[in-house]
């Protein structure tokens, strides 16, 4: 059984029940805001640690995450560059199906304060990473899927990577939605791109519609479980 932040293990609220954002965490910043491109990079260049920047020199907020069982991440946002920096959000997988994407309340480090349920799920032979926030007075659901494209390759590693699609029923046939579309006519809201290179390993994130700074975060977790999850099993291949 999983203790989270807050030592409770039960009775956790319905989260796509909890409206969006929340502000009460304290923590104001958006990850689009990093660079003047809108593009961030996340690079892992240590052990068990990354760091979000601007580009891959800068670092401005570290990624921890557990060394061990990659198939089963945990990680931890903080808020700075730094081990000691506050905790802006945590993500822990359950099982190798569904995990939990978390905001603790900065003053009290209670994780009442927000948590997303992570679901990965199978289409055909393609994993894909769908989570659901309330937001704007309605349930939204979104899901990362892998994707190869020009506008990934664009992003500078490598046109290999993920899109992140909005999934929620009505959305898709809404011509006011700007951005492109998948296939079968869904929103893409954030592209990923990851390198090919052993060290440093680099992904390269570019949102193009923003539903909230938490929502850039709960997203960011989630697409680095996916290229975790990725990561290991390209290693087993």
């Amino acid at each position: 059984m999983n203790n989270w932040l807050d030592g409770n293990a039960a009775s956790q609220p319905d989260l796509a029940e909890l409206e969006w954002p929340m502000t009460t965490s304290g923590v104001h910043n958006r990850l689009s805001n990093l660079s003047n491109t809108g593009i961030f990079m996340v690079c892992k260049s240590l052990p068990s640690t990354a760091f979000i920047g601007p580009d891959q020199h800068t670092r401005v907020y570290r990624i921890k995450h557990r060394k061990h069982r990659p198939l089963l991440p945990r990680l931890l946002l903080h808020v700075g560059p730094s081990d000691s920096s506050p905790i802006w959000a945590i993500y822990e997988a359950v099982n190798f199906h569904k995990a939990w994407a978390e905001i603790p309340c900065r003053s009290t480090e209670s994780t009442l304060h927000g948590r997303v349920e992570v679901r990965r799920k199978r289409d055909g032979r393609r994993n894909k990473y769908v989570f659901t926030m309330r937001i704007g007075g309605q349930k939204e659901t979104f899901g990362w899927r892998r994707s190869k494209n020009t506008m990934i390759k664009d992003m500078g590693l490598s046109q290999n990577g993920y899109k992140l699609v909005r999934l929620t029923q009505g959305t898709h046939s809404s011509s006011s939605l700007a951005g492109p579309r998948t296939s079968d006519r869904m929103q893409v809201v954030a592209l990923a791109a990851r390198s090919h290179h052993i060290f440093p390993r680099r992904m390269a994130l570019k949102y193009l519609a923003s539903f909230g700074d938490e929502w850039e975060v709960i997203s960011l977790l989630t697409v680095l479980a996916f290229w975790l999850w990725d990561r290991k099993r390209m290693m087993k291949g």
